[in-house]
């Protein structure tokens, strides 16, 4: 069988169209160049859509591993961002403003590293190693 993301966004837009004649709103979006499609119930929230690229976020900083220079920088802010989103709507634990601190000061010595081997790459005129 064969096929490609174009035929799929296109079948799939026809789908929920005609869950839409059935009282049932969705929403798609799609960025057919980047190969994603999603689709939402119409009622879905900022702060469910926030949670959930911060999923994606998270999901890349900590596969990535090692392997590239910022993955620390990354992980750091979605280890921050992560029981803000989650308490939202409530108020911060101490033991949340706590992981907060100590990603923050991760996040700081991550941000050291970038920039220490920034500058060694501008006086060399190399790509940065971190």
């Amino acid at each position: 069988m064969t096929g490609n993301v174009d035929d799929f966004y296109r079948d799939l837009s026809e789908l929920v169209r005609q869950y839409e004649l059935r009282g049932l709103a969705l929403k798609v979006e799609g960025d057919i160049g980047s190969g994603i499609v999603k689709v939402c119930d119409q009622r879905i929230t900022p702060l469910a859509r926030a949670l959930a690229g911060l999923n994606d976020v998270a999901e890349l900083a900590h596969t990535t591993a090692e392997h590239h220079p910022y993955w620390q920088a990354l992980s750091g802010c979605s280890d921050i961002a992560a029981p803000i989103l989650e308490r939202w709507n409530d108020s911060l634990s101490a033991e949340d403003v706590s992981e907060i601190d100590w990603a923050l000061k991760n996040l700081n010595a991550a941000l050291e590293r970038i920039r220490d081997a920034a500058q060694d790459s501008w006086h060399e005129g190399s790509q940065p190693e971190l």
